[in-house]
């Protein structure tokens, strides 16, 4: 019994001091609802304000992330134009090498004919002789 009076006397309290809160924050003269009201469309105006900036703020974020996708597709087919050309370059190089390699030959291959040639001159002009 004790804590049921305790607990409604609290009650009791904490109403009354609920009403007086409300009591002293509502606005009684006219001047301070012009005053409440003014705070009220300050209040909705920035939070306009908030919600354009947001929306702009999204639309930009939106904008950003396409950009970067298209430069990250952008920088794949790059990385696979360089890949290609990187494969075609390799062809040519062992072209080259092996052309070279056959060219060196056939240089060899020449410089021998050559010398029997000339030992095959020098060989009849001395039996001429």
């Amino acid at each position: 019994m004790r804590i049921c009076k305790q607990k409604n006397s609290s009650l009791c309290e904490g109403l009354e001091k609920l009403e007086s809160d409300i009591s002293t924050d509502m606005p009684s003269t006219e001047e301070e609802i012009n005053d409440t009201f003014k705070a009220l469309k300050v209040a909705e105006l920035s939070l306009k304000q908030k919600c354009f900036d947001m929306h702009k703020s999204d639309e930009m974020n939106t904008e950003l992330n396409i950009r970067l996708e298209l430069e990250h597709d952008r920088r794949l087919r790059a990385q696979t134009e360089i890949g290609e050309i990187e494969k075609e370059r390799i062809i040519l190089q062992n072209d080259l090498e092996s052309k070279n390699s056959e060219c060196v030959t056939k240089s060899q291959e020449y410089d021998e004919v050559k010398l029997g040639c000339d030992y095959k001159i020098n060989k009849y002009t001395a039996e001429i002789k």
